[in-house]
Parts: C-alpha cells; structure tokens; sequence
C-alpha cells in the first residue's frame, strides 16, 4: 500500500497487534471503548498477560493455531458490536459462543501469567464490574438514549476527576 501511494508509510497499515518498529513491545490496537482509568488498566493486564503467555508457549515450542482471516474478522466485528453481552465467535471453530465463554476462555489462557505478574485479583474485580456495568460503549448506547450531551456526560464524569 505504501509501494502504490496509498498510504504515507507502514505504520498506517490497519493491524490489531504487531512487534513494534522502533521499541522492544507488542503494539495493539483493538479495544478502543475504555472510557475509564480502570477498563485501560484492564486492556493493559490483559495485553500484557497474553504477551507473555505467546512468549512462554514459543519458547516450549507451541505456536498459535492459524485463524481464517474472514472468521478473525467476524470475532472482531463481533466482540466490538456485542461487547461481553452478547454473542462472540470463538476465531479457531468458527462458531458463534457466549461472549463469557470466551472471556473464561481468555482467562483460563493467560492464567499463569496473570498469576506471574500478580494481576489475577485485580483483573477478576475489573471483569466483574464491567459485566456488572456494561462496557464503555454499553454504558455510552445507555447514556444516548438521552441525547449526544447526556453521553458526553456520562463520559466526563467517568474521566474528569472532580475537585
């Protein structure tokens, strides 16, 4: 794409997570609704742990399950529509699921790297308050049902720390 002037330079090419160019980390780009301190804070733990979790399972040798590019994409679309309240699609069968499924999926993976890193508890609480309060696009479809300016609200109040 950069080769057809399509795009200025590799970095704008769509990706979800790669190496970084420039420093020795994993970039990802795919929860993009963490409208609080907390829910990026759970992004990250999460990030890092399934981080560690592939560096632990190349060097024993075990390497990810190849996805078909169209079912990864679906589970995608999928998480990013229904967040953890409705349907998923588990990426390696290709069939649709419980988003909790995957979630305890997810959590029964990188288990021991959030062990590792002593992350597990608070994780568990972060997970329990946002199936208990939705996700931040969750909470912001709720917030519309009141208008643009009762989201931008919710969305302040959530990020602005009061005095």
């Amino acid at each position: 794409l950069v080769d057809c002037g399509v795009l200025v330079d590799e970095n704008q090419t769509f990706w979800l997570a790669r190496p970084s160019s420039r420093w020795p980390t994993v970039e990802v780009r795919a929860a993009d609704t963490a409208s609080t301190v907390d829910e990026a804070v759970l992004q990250g733990l999460l990030t890092r742990a399934l981080v560690i979790t592939a560096l632990d399972d190349l060097d024993h040798g075990v390497t990810a399950t190849p996805l078909d590019p169209q079912v990864a994409a679906a589970a995608v679309w999928s998480a990013a529509r229904y967040g953890l309240s409705g349907p998923a699609v588990d990426p390696v069968t290709g069939k649709p699921v419980p988003a909790t499924d995957r979630m305890a999926s997810l959590l029964g993976h990188v288990r021991e790297a959030l062990e590792e890193t002593g992350d597990s508890d608070l994780v568990r609480t972060l997970l329990d308050r946002l199936e208990r309060e939705g996700t931040g696009a969750e909470r912001q479809r709720r917030a519309s049902a009141d208008g643009d300016v009762a989201v931008l609200r919710m969305l302040t109040e959530e990020t602005v720390p009061r005095p």
